[in-house]
């Protein structure tokens, strides 16, 4: 749909959201991101790191990572994607689009 990451801050959300993360969970993505930056490259074929890329070869670079043979890469490229989602869906701006009339708590708690 056409609202995307980029229209809701996404990455400003990961950071607020790893703040009250432990150091270790922070080292962790940072290394998940590193290894994504300078090691899809090398699945993928493309000769530049990933920040590098246009939005097509960045696709075909994600797509590698989750089709690799190396299991640490697909468990990087599920994990953050499976962080953005979560992330991205918790948005309220976001619902609509996705036909979420939002929280039922919130609904019965009004009587609604």
């Amino acid at each position: 749909f056409e609202l995307g990451a980029r229209d809701v801050d996404l990455a400003r959300r990961i950071d607020a959201f790893l703040v009250d993360e432990s150091a270790e969970v922070q080292r962790g993505f940072a290394s998940a991101l590193r290894l994504v930056e300078w090691g899809s490259p090398l699945v993928s074929g493309r000769v530049a790191r990933f920040s590098r890329l246009g939005p097509e070869e960045r696709a075909a670079c994600i797509d590698a990572l989750c089709h690799s043979r190396i299991a640490l890469l697909r468990d990087v490229q599920a994990g953050l994607k499976q962080l953005c989602f979560f992330l991205f869906y918790a948005i309220d701006s976001v619902w609509p689009a996705l036909g979420y009339d939002g929280p039922w708590v919130e609904r019965r708690q009004d009587g609604g």
